[in-house]
């Protein structure tokens, strides 16, 4: 979840290639919002992800709100391209740095 209203969605398979893309689920809404996905270089399958809260300088998590993205990151390991090549890669994603690429 990127806020308490937007789940974020991204990589996958389409039964013939691993896919880089990357959509915001609207909760309220209902509606699918497309991500500039820049953050996936390369199709990814089957990988993990966790959402992590942001500390700030004092060690106190920061607050969060509906109408402003979490203050949260998200770890992205693995996955793979459903041609036999695996990923054994980490990245690290900020919730309100995705929101910002909502086309």
């Amino acid at each position: 979840m990127l806020t308490d209203r937007h789940l974020l969605v991204c990589g996958g398979f389409d039964g013939n290639v691993a896919l880089n893309d990357a959509h915001v689920l609207d909760l309220r809404t209902q509606s699918w919002l497309p991500v500039s996905s820049e953050f996936l270089q390369r199709g990814r399958a089957g990988h993990s992800a966790v959402a992590l809260p942001r500390l700030g300088n004092a060690g106190a998590m920061l607050s969060s709100s509906s109408s402003v993205a979490a203050a949260r990151d998200f770890v992205v390991f693995g996955g793979g391209d459903n041609e036999g090549l695996f990923f054994n890669s980490v990245f690290k994603l900020r919730a309100d740095e995705i929101l910002g690429r909502v086309i």
